[in-house]
């Protein structure tokens, strides 16, 4: 089997711990969402405990997805609120992921 390349991107809390927005890292063949957020979480103890929610190529997926060559995976902050598990169950049917910046009042 042979390794593969995965971007990541970080946001909101994540991206303050890590210091960096996004990342290309090569990851042996069979690596899950948890298998990338164990070694964030050893590269930054802080994040261990942070909630958020996976997506795999701008659609929602579990921590136990296996990830291929060219995968976008993004760590999602929850946006009011959360739980204290590592991730949220998906919703039950496919959902696209559509993330927008909104600017804020320049006043």
């Amino acid at each position: 089997m042979s390794d593969v390349r995965i971007e990541l991107r970080y946001f909101a809390r994540v991206r303050e711990l890590l210091g960096r927005r996004a990342d290309t890292r090569t990851f042996p063949a069979g690596t899950t969402i948890a298998d990338i957020w164990q070694s964030l979480s050893e590269e930054c103890p802080s994040l261990a405990g942070l909630t958020w929610k996976p997506s795999v190529n701008q659609e929602y997926a579990t921590p136990e997805t296996v990830l291929h060559d060219g995968d976008e995976v993004v760590f999602i902050p929850p946006v009011s609120g959360g739980t204290a598990s590592l991730a949220i169950d998906p919703p039950t049917h496919r959902s696209m992921i559509c993330i927008r910046f909104v600017g804020r009042d320049q006043r």
